[in-house]
């Protein structure tokens, strides 16, 4: 075997020499990854050996960037979307393009200054192979915009200037796909496959990454996957799911873990690796181990590390050797990152002690910071807006060292020359071939399907059902006249029915596509085409499952024509897997879209045209010839075409004596005429199907190449695929970052209208800018080792905890939280698993207790469970609340609830949000004033006034948590406790010591506060009274205060009673300047390498400290009791929630109302979907009808019934469409109900109510144009429209209930179909009802689809005549009993004439709308009774979705 240190040949080898030459190196036990010998060093050196001799030596790159520049387009249509801006908003661009203003368009042409927003100017900087660089910036400071560039990604920005040099070039066009492959790029966002597990997310990019052509690629590729989950701390995770809100998987932490995994295995190495932001929700524990492994990295490969981070932690600050500081898009500091502090001291701000320099450094350019960091005497010359920071920046030597060095060349040793084998495949946009790239995609396709089977269980079953329920009605259809119309409709529906069965993964396939803009033109992981024909690969398999399981259901039920063999059957299975497949592929040709409402309606809308032209509703014949290209562009004509011949074909049909014609008594059945004989015959005169030759297979075909084109399609649409632009728009009461006079944030600073105490002098080192108060100056001369009481963010006195009292102000009542002998344990696999084993602790109002630990420790579990949020699981141990139990809404209104998710009514503002809370749980007792004064004081204390008017799904990330803090502030008030769940993770330094210091402001007004936190710095965990610290398995470390209060030992030292109860028992001491909260995690073992020998849960359970603790909440330490006897019990009445049912329900409609008018994805398009299918459908049975009702032929009389049936396909629609925006409000919905805000009835009660304007104006912008277009009379339009309204609101509260009954939308898409056809199927016009069988008849006579027809049938029918044209009157011969054809009782359309000689009689089949009823054996009730009907039928489905959202719930915890 070869060994390390051999000499190297002067030819590359090839992968299979290479191989030979090195032979099993992997079996020695250090090289490998699952061995105790393993030596990572080793490892890597000889990895990068093998690689080298293969030709495949990483390039060594210098990286420098000159002057970037970046401008977005300046949004300039309203700040807030609405049905009616949109409707303006289309009128304009259609009265622009009809009027032709050129020079009116020319004038109102914006200046580039005004179209444009400049958010990155004139950035420069560089990195030498093997350096790091940190950057930091506020959000929307240009950070993540920086590392877009250097990653040599443009798009979605307006403009772009400047320069990225890589080894001292711009990297030339035809090198810039082989260039990307030396990238390593992580962003933020933690975008995977939910049901795949971490070692298959990780193996696949593995997979993908890692090319064959690489030597040992197999062996790498299991070494890369091993060796990033132990770097990652996520080895024990590698056979858990992902996971997402639905399917439980792994935790927030653990998944971004997997992220920066997926990106470390893609490939031996990286020559240019670019994380943003990618240690948001991990420990600084978790985070220092990673960086250091980066590092590591980082200077054995010689690659350069660029990192965005959000409140990084000094240790890991330290590892980094360049920071480029940026804020407003500018730069205000690049050099060295150990003399970031002396630079920014140089311009004249001073560090306060308990401030990290990452903490300064991020808030010096913010002036609602800067006050309390300019050196005294310095006021006049420090920089205080971003302006002056930049200019100071470019006078300074690190500016012209920038300079210098670019232009001198940063450059890296350059690799030898590829062979021109190599050089061929690393210019591919993806490192494996084609056929390797489907293989791989192919299989993780399969695995989608295999690892969540629900879906696709309910899918299939939904067909099986289905196809039993259409067998069963259709049992054994005969060879009659009835039969004959019965099979062309048992067809008609089951091609419905799948069709729309399979547009239902629509939502599904959105999904996918946030993962392949990430992995496909993102990472280079795959093309286009393999992914995009794998993924339909895996769809026809799961198709042809489907189409099976549906065909064997029915066909045999229904006896069908199986033809010789069963080729008819084999053939009806092609032909629904042909059509099922083609819709499939529609459906993921519309996920290339922008917008997943709009591609439901584009989506649903053409599909009903298809239908719509199919033949069946409306023969070819009767289309008006302007329209007839539709009937032979519907690919369901096509399939419906080969259906009607495969199944008629050599069928001979036989009439009934109710089918025989005329209707006549008096003529005998001898002489009556039968309408049909053969089957060729009766699809040829009643579909005008091509039966002759092989049309049957060319329809088949013609399928295929509609397939094909929307194969072709998708892969374009997604070849195409970019990153949608940013549009700009300038925040309310913007203020230019270099206005000196105001603070940009705008933020007031005040105390609480409600707090009875006012903020000591001194207390604050956070001082905010303040629009109404002066900020407080804090004492001078603070040293290190000096109290945190007077440094930190303190509010209250420390020595309040000391002696037992409360360090809040005497007025109110306030609340006490005690819990002791906590356990929490959940089934695991079949077995029982403990979370949580015996916690304890307490807090007072006025204090803030922070809950700690690693990752996994059980920090959100244990929050989950004090706030009785818990919906599983097996809770033990005490709960009290002021010394009693409270129940669930007595908790609820006593309590609040920050979730780590920021769950919100996206439509709302802030203000509109805040409002909502407060009113719904401020409480009976509350009045309006101190309500609004509540809203005022959260939008002041947390800086929201700025964004009050802007709506939830248009803020920050920083600003959203804050609106979430905020919406259970103002519904606690004072006397409450307040839990948060890591409230500062993804915020950066100065958004964090904000939020903090608005939680103090918060405790202040008698408010307990339960918080978990992670990478806290030092100023943010001293900021913090006590500490609740746990390790792996949910045990408890640590129950106390952080520091000793005066007289005690170490009260001279930030968390000196922390620091001191870990030196007492064994732990090292704290490095002077060190962050308290990292040594503590790094001494409990914490982070994805960290161990200890002290059990320090044994060492807690045998301290005096755990002892005191259970003696205070036992009240036996002879202090005052935690819970004062006038406290004693005071907990909100039982059983009531805060507010009244009126007040609930007036503020759920007012906020579901104003929630519609802002979704014109949804209600404009719907509007505008109803107009044009009325137009279309309209257009295609033009004038069928005679407003005079003179002229009305047999042509009129049998299409007005699928007139009237059309008028069905609206109702079709709106359920699908109302299933989207009610699942999207479920996880609020949840979240709302939890906090007690109100009952479910008033929110079922406000959804249904919303939608009620929008279902009178979908009726009138589809029933005004169809009535006139078709020709029906106007006098039965009132009526017809009452009717459309109900029946519309039906089912859209049908669809509202299907959403909340279903786990995920894929699945309501699912059911809905299934539910519509049925219904569709036994409303008496696909199958008469005389013809129902009856033990279905049941259902014709409990269906809403069939009370509509008859409404509408009865309305328009009973006062019509119909008239015959000489080709539409049939003829039989006269019976011999008659002189003449009217003498013949009932013969007032009958005329005398021959037939081959013979004396016969003509007649017009139907003269009466009552005629058309009796054919059709319309519903045979008075059409009021349809319309008293139609309400209880919406009655019953809002009862329906009523009972699913209060005993279903989708989301677990």
């Amino acid at each position: 075997m070869k060994r390390p240190g051999a000499k190297t040949a002067s030819y590359w080898r090839t992968k299979e020499e290479v191989e030979a030459e090195y032979g099993a190196w992997y079996e020695e036990p250090r090289f490998d990854p699952e061995s105790d010998e393993y030596d990572a060093v080793a490892y890597e050196a000889f990895v990068k050996e093998i690689v080298a001799k293969a030709g495949l030596e990483q390039p060594e790159l210098g990286l420098g960037w000159r002057d970037l520049t970046v401008q977005v387009d300046v949004a300039s249509g309203p700040p807030v979307e609405t049905v009616g801006t949109q409707a303006l908003g289309v009128w304009k661009v259609v009265y622009q393009s009809l009027v032709g203003l050129v020079r009116w368009r020319r004038a109102t042409q914006l200046s580039p200054e005004d179209r444009y927003h400049t958010i990155l100017s004139k950035v420069s900087g560089y990195a030498r192979p093997g350096e790091m660089v940190l950057v930091l910036a506020p959000p929307g400071g240009g950070a993540s915009t920086l590392l877009k560039l250097l990653a040599m990604r443009h798009q979605g920005f307006a403009n772009t200037s400047g320069q990225v040099l890589y080894n001292g070039e711009e990297v030339s066009k035809e090198h810039e796909v082989a260039f990307k492959h030396v990238l390593r790029v992580i962003g933020q966002d933690d975008d995977h496959f939910p049901q795949l597990t971490v070692r298959d997310t990780l193996s696949y990019a593995a997979e993908f990454k890692v090319p064959d052509f690489y030597p040992y690629a197999s062996v790498l590729r299991r070494h890369r996957v091993l060796l990033a989950a132990r770097t990652l701390g996520i080895s024990n995770t590698l056979n858990t799911p992902v996971g997402d809100s639905i399917l439980r998987g792994v935790s927030g932490g653990e998944k971004k873990r997997v992220t920066v995994g997926e990106m470390a295995v893609a490939g031996v190495a990286g020559s240019l690796v670019l994380l943003d932001n990618w240690s948001r929700g991990l420990d600084s524990a978790t985070t220092l181990d990673i960086t250091k492994a980066i590092r590591g990295f980082s200077q054995r490969s010689r690659a350069v590390v660029v990192s965005s981070m959000q409140q990084p932690p000094e240790e890991v600050f330290d590892q980094f050797d360049k920071l480029c500081v940026l804020d407003a898009g500018r730069c205000l500091y690049f050099g060295p990152t150990q003399e970031a502090a002396n630079y920014f001291a140089s311009l004249g701000f001073t560090r306060p002690p308990t401030r990290s320099i990452p903490e300064l450094i991020t808030t010096v350019s913010d002036p609602n910071f800067q006050e309390s960091l300019i050196t005294p005497g310095c006021e006049s010359t420090a920089p205080r807006t971003v302006g002056d920071f930049v200019d100071a920046f470019s006078r300074s030597s690190y500016n012209k060292d920038i300079q210098s060095a670019l232009d001198e060349g940063v450059k890296g040793e350059r690799p030898k020359k590829l062979s021109p084998d190599l050089d061929r495949k690393v210019h591919r946009t993806a490192l494996q071939s084609p056929f390797r790239q489907f293989k791989i995609l192919f299989s993780r396709s399969v695995r989608l399907v295999v690892a969540q089977p629900v879906t696709f269980v309910v899918t299939v079953l939904a067909n099986v059902v289905f196809g039993l329920a259409l067998g069963s009605i259709f049992f054994n259809v005969d060879e009659t006249e009835a039969g004959a119309f019965s099979r062309g409709g048992l067809l008609f529906l089951g091609m419905l029915f799948l069709a729309f069965g399979e547009l239902g993964t629509l939502p599904g396939k959105f999904g996918e596509r946030t993962v392949f803009a990430k992995q496909s033109s993102g990472a280079g992981f795959y093309n286009v085409f393999p992914f995009v024909l794998s993924a339909s690969l895996v769809d026809a398999l799961t198709v042809l499952i489907k189409a099976t399981c549906y065909s064997c259901s029915i066909y045999f039920l229904a006896g069908l024509n199986l033809g010789n063999f069963g080729e008819r059957f084999a053939f009806y299975i092609l032909v629904v897997f042909c059509l099922s497949l083609f819709v499939s592929t529609y459906a993921r040709a519309l996920s290339t879209l922008s917008n997943k409402d709009l591609a439901n309606a584009l989506g649903g809308v053409g599909l009903i045209v298809m239908v719509m032209f199919s033949g069946f509703l409306v023969p070819r014949e009767s289309i008006p010839n302007f329209l007839i290209w539709l009937y032979w562009i519907s690919p369901v004509q096509y399939a419906y075409s080969a259906l009607l011949v495969n199944e008629f074909r050599g069928l001979n049909f036989f009439c009934s004596s109710e089918g025989l014609l005329p209707y006549n008594p008096a003529v005998p059945d001898a002489l009556k005429v039968c309408p049909l004989s053969t089957g060729v015959a009766y699809i040829e005169s009643s579909y005008q199907t091509r039966t002759d030759g092989l049309w049957r297979l060319w329809n088949v075909l013609v399928l295929l190449g509609f397939y094909l084109l929307c194969l072709v399609i998708t892969i374009v649409r997604m070849a195409a695929l970019k990153p949608q632009g940013y549009r700009y728009r300038a925040p309310i009461n913007f203020i230019d970052p270099d206005e000196r006079s105001c603070p940009r944030m705008a933020y007031d600073y005040h105390v609480s209208r409600t707090s009875t105490t006012s903020l000591p002098e001194g207390a604050m080192a956070v001082r905010m800018g303040s629009a109404r108060h002066a900020a407080v100056k804090s004492s001078a001369d603070v040293d290190e080792g000096s109290s945190s009481s007077s440094t930190s963010v303190k509010l209250s006195d420390p020595k309040a905890a000391d002696d037992g009292t409360i360090g809040v102000s005497s007025g109110g009542h306030g609340a006490v939280l005690t819990f002791s002998k906590l356990c929490y344990t959940v089934e695991s696999n079949g077995k029982p698993k403990q979370l949580l084993s015996n916690v304890m602790g307490y807090v007072e109002h006025g204090k803030m207790l922070a809950l700690m630990g690693s990752s996994g420790a059980g920090k959100t579990t244990l929050l989950d469970v004090l706030a009785q949020r818990k919906t599983g699981g097996e809770i033990t141990g005490d709960v009290l609340v002021n010394g009693v139990k409270a129940g669930p809404l007595s908790f609820a209104r006593l309590s609040g609830y920050v979730e780590q998710s920021d769950l919100h009514v996206q439509e709302a503002t802030v203000r509109e949000a805040l409002e909502f809370s407060a009113a719904l749980r401020g409480g009976r007792e509350v009045s309006d004033a101190e309500k609004r004064d509540r809203v005022e004081d959260a939008l002041d204390k947390l800086q929201l006034r700025a964004v009050q008017d802007v709506l939830v799904l248009a803020l920050s990330p920083s600003q959203l948590k804050k609106l979430t803090i905020g919406c259970e502030l103002v519904g606690i008030g004072t006397d409450a406790i307040l839990f948060l769940d890591e409230p500062t993770s993804g915020l950066d330094a100065r958004d964090a010591l904000s939020v903090i210091t608005g939680l103090q402001l918060i405790a202040e007004d008698r408010v307990a506060i339960v918080c978990t936190v992670h990478q806290p710095s030092k100023e943010l965990f001293a900021s913090f009274d006590r500490l609740l610290l746990l390790s792996r398995g949910g045990k408890m470390v640590y129950m106390g205060d952080l520091n000793a209060a005066k007289g005690e030992p170490r009260s001279d030292v930030v968390c000196g009673k922390l620091m001191g109860y870990f030196e007492d028992h064994g732990a090292e001491p704290l490095t002077p300047g060190h962050n308290p909260a990292d040594h503590m995690l790094t001494v409990i073992g914490a982070g994805t390498s960290g161990s200890t020998s002290i059990d320090w849960n044994q060492v807690w359970l045998d301290s005096d400290e755990c002892k005191a603790v259970e003696a205070r909440i036992a009240g036996t330490d002879g202090k005052p009791p935690l819970v004062p006897p006038e406290l004693h019990g005071r907990v909100p009445e039982a059983g009531k929630r805060a507010s009244s049912r009126r007040m609930q329900l007036r503020y759920n409609i007012m906020r579901m109302y104003r929630r519609y008018w802002r979704l014109p994805a949804y209600n404009f398009t719907r509007l505008a979907t109803m107009l044009f299918l009325a137009c279309l459908l309209g257009l295609a049975l033009l004038q069928i009808v005679s407003f005079s009702n003179d002229g009305n032929t047999q042509e009129a009389a049998s299409l007005l019934t699928g007139a009237a049936f059309l008028s069905i396909l609206p109702g079709i629609l709106s359920t699908n469409n109302a299933v989207s925006p009610s699942i999207a409000t479920r996880a609020a919905f949840y979240r709302e109900l939890a906090a007690g805000e109100y009952g479910v009835w008033a929110f079922y009660v406000a959804q249904g109510a919303a939608e009620l304007p929008y279902a009178v104006l979908q009726s009138l912008f589809f029933l005004v144009p169809y009535n006139a277009l078709v020709g029906l009379p106007w006098s039965a339009f009132p009526f017809f429209l009452l009717a459309a309204v109900l029946f519309y609101t039906f089912a859209t509260m049908v669809g509202q209930a299907i959403a909340a009954v279903s786990p995920t939308e894929e699945i309501a898409l699912t059911i809905a179909p299934l539910f519509n056809t049925l219904l569709n199927l036994l409303s008496g016009f696909l199958i008469r009802r005389d013809d129902i069988p009856s033990y279905w008849i049941w259902l014709f006579y409990a269906n809403p689809y069939a009370y509509y027809n008859a409404s509408v049938l009865r309305n328009l029918l009973p006062d019509m005549t119909f008239t015959c044209t000489n080709e539409e009157r049939a003829v039989f011969l006269r019976p011999p009993e008659f002189s003449s054809c009217s003498a013949i009782p009932n013969s007032e359309t009958y005329l005398d004439v021959e037939l081959s000689g013979e004396p016969a009689c003509s007649f017009c089949p139907i003269t009466t709308g009552n005629a058309v009823l009796e054919r059709f054996a319309v519903l045979d009730v008075n059409k009021w009774v349809c319309i008293a009907a139609l309400c209880g039928f919406i009655l019953l489905a809002r009862i329906a979705t009523a009972l699913a959202l209060k005993f279903t719930k989708h989301m677990t915890r």
